[in-house]
């Protein structure tokens, strides 16, 4: 049956076929890949069903091409079990990265098809998409279930996409998470409101270990109620203290899974698999385009961030003075110490930017408790002048770094993801150890200067 509803925009069916095929595929490439050619209990192994995701996909530009010259399917095959048995077969031989590959060329195949068919185009060449996307994505999730045989895989499921997720929000800088997203809410209510399905998931994980069956919390929600009274409950609240109930209920929900065994997991047709699908990476998905187009994309784009960061620390600190810096801020470390941490994580980038630009993330394995550490010793051996001036070297040239870009052309996210992670991603989890010293009266002030 088609999904299609009149009125639905070809635009709305675009998003709708990005979210389903991002949301699969991300699931599938988080996989270990040494399981993608075992057999799985559904029948197929994990490189079969790429190829035979693939080979549907392969049909639909023709078979659209045919719907809006003769207005006819002409469908491109004889038998649906024999082609998929012949899908199937094309998977002997290649690997994961091949069958992969052949994937994506055929779903770009199928997005340029659909970005220029008509608005007016018959049903029927609409159906083609759906049938082969949309309509055909759900019916492999079991397949990912099969793949899945303890809470680690699981895990892995969750952490591999919540990694882009969260740090696409923190690249959109904390001022932005006011403004409104496409559908109509604010980027801190989509905060609040993925907060909320972990933290219910993490809830109803803990029933099903106590129990047995996790659908007794609360079996039936009522979708749009719930979301409602997520938004009513959002307005007023910083935005920072939302991001840390988000982090919170992702720590609860990561806590559940890892305890799960894999009976619980399997039990009731994967429920739990199912669940955390659509509460977590599945959700992530939903969400990409809408979260990813607030993401600053262009140089200009990224330096504005930078300085929206960079100026309220930076002023905050000069505000502090330098006598200060030789004390110990509320978190326990010096901040001669914590300014040099600053500076050094800034410095690491310069490295690792060359990776980023390609996409990829460096090999090098960095122990970061351990830079920490030694970062925070060496803080009370410098002057609190050694340490501002590194401080601020170290952010004019992540600056220039970042002004040397082709202005023309955007920038990976990996390489967005760095940049905020070490500059207006982390300006903001010390400045509340700066601002706390500050004075507070006139006197403080005048004993101060």
């Amino acid at each position: 049956m088609s999904t299609t509803i009149p009125g639905i925009s070809k635009v709305e069916l675009l998003r709708r076929v990005n979210q389903g095929y991002r949301a699969l595929r991300s699931a599938l490439e988080a996989l270990p890949r040494d399981r993608f050619g075992t057999k799985l209990v559904t029948g197929w192994s994990l490189n079969e069903n790429i190829a035979h995701l693939a080979a549907w996909e392969e049909t639909v530009p023709r078979r659209v091409a045919a719907v809006l010259e003769g207005g006819e399917d002409p469908k491109l095959y004889d038998d649906v079990d024999a082609f998929n048995a012949g899908a199937a077969l094309d998977a002997v031989g290649k690997s994961t990265d091949e069958l992969l590959g052949r994937w994506t060329a055929a779903h770009d195949g199928v997005i340029e098809t659909l970005g220029s068919l008509p608005d007016d185009a018959p049903k029927l060449a609409f159906e083609i998409f759906e049938w082969n996307t949309t309509g055909h994505y759900p019916d492999h999730y079991a397949d990912i279930g099969a793949a899945v045989r303890g809470a680690d895989d699981l895990l892995g499921l969750i952490q591999t996409n919540w990694l882009d997720f969260r740090a696409g929000l923190a690249a959109i800088g904390l001022p932005a998470l006011e403004s409104t997203t496409s559908t109509g809410w604010t980027y801190k209510d989509l905060a609040a409101h993925a907060a909320a399905w972990e933290d219910r998931t993490a809830k109803r994980l803990a029933v099903l270990r106590a129990t047995g069956d996790g659908k007794r919390y609360s079996a039936v929600d009522d979708t749009d109620d719930f979301n409602a009274a997520v938004v009513q409950r959002t307005r007023g609240r910083a935005a920072n203290d939302v991001l840390r109930e988000l982090d919170a209920a992702h720590r609860a929900l990561v806590d559940e899974v890892q305890r799960l065994t894999p009976a619980q997991i399997h039990e009731n047709d994967d429920w739990a698999i199912g669940v955390v699908a659509g509460n977590s990476y599945g959700h992530y998905a939903e969400h990409h385009d809408e979260l990813f187009a607030a993401v600053p994309k262009r140089p200009e784009e990224l330096l504005a961030k930078m300085r929206e960061g960079w100026r309220p620390f930076r002023n905050a600190l000069g505000r502090l003075g330098l006598i200060p810096l030789e004390g110990t801020t509320s978190s326990g470390w010096t901040y001669k110490g914590m300014l040099g941490h600053l500076a050094l994580w800034m410095e690491k980038v310069h490295p690792e930017m060359p990776n980023r630009l390609r996409g990829k993330f460096g090999d090098d394995a960095i122990d970061v408790d351990e830079e920490n550490r030694r970062e925070a010793e060496a803080g009370p051996s410098r002057s609190a002048h050694e340490v501002v001036e590194r401080l601020d070297a170290a952010y004019r040239s992540l600056v220039d770094l970042v002004k040397a870009m082709p202005a023309d052309r955007d920038i990976p996210f990996p390489a967005v993801r760095l940049v905020c992670g070490e500059t207006y991603g982390h300006f903001p989890e010390h400045q509340p150890e700066v601002e706390t010293a500050l004075p507070r009266t006139a006197s403080a002030m005048l004993a101060q200067v």
